[in-house]
């Protein structure tokens, strides 16, 4: 079927991309440059059907962004990745936003859970922020990625504040994402 010049599908659709930052690994983390298929990436990771861009046919207009955690993290890493990373948001050559972590939060998960059993044996559940999906970073101006237009998250910490054991962060951009209707 041809495309219909002018007229699209509009979804509330997030981009997102998870990554597992490394106990003692690298100390940056560059979302979106794996799509579905690479890596073992699956659904459960990214959305991403091209590595660090938006195919054809499709515009994406970011309203919001998103950091958060597995349920499962160790708060201790949390406090960790959060209170010394820094993210930059990049479309082609220009950055669109720019804060430490802590300023994201998730939207997501658990707030904070523990048993007398599990605070002692350190398996308390920690998540960043409210598990409420209006509680993002919203941005004042949309931020538009057109199609196969270049874009990253770049994430950095200092070498020696990496988590004490492997922790799977997502990057989540949420908005409006537009297909065009065939």
């Amino acid at each position: 079927m041809p495309f219909i010049p002018g007229v699209g599908d509009v979804l509330t659709q997030p981009l997102y991309d998870e990554i597992t930052i490394a106990n003692g690994g690298t100390a940056q983390a560059v979302f979106f440059t794996q799509p579905v298929g690479q890596g073992g990436k699956t659904l459960l990771n990214t959305n991403m059907q091209l590595a660090g861009q938006i195919q054809a046919g499709y515009n994406m207009k970011v309203l919001a962004i998103a950091v958060n955690f597995r349920i499962g993290a160790l708060l201790a890493n949390l406090k960790t990745i959060l209170d010394t990373g820094f993210m930059q948001f990049n479309i082609g050559s220009k950055w669109w936003w720019q804060s430490p972590l802590r300023f994201l939060p998730g939207g997501v998960g658990v707030i904070g859970a523990s048993d007398v059993g599990a605070a002692a044996a350190g398996n308390s559940v920690f998540s960043h922020g409210t598990a409420d999906p209006r509680a993002i970073y919203t941005l004042r101006q949309p931020v538009e990625i057109t199609q196969t237009e270049s874009f990253n998250v770049t994430c950095v910490w200092t070498p020696t504040n990496t988590p004490t054991v492997d922790t799977p962060m997502t990057v989540a951009l949420h908005g409006e994402l537009t297909r065009t209707v065939q």
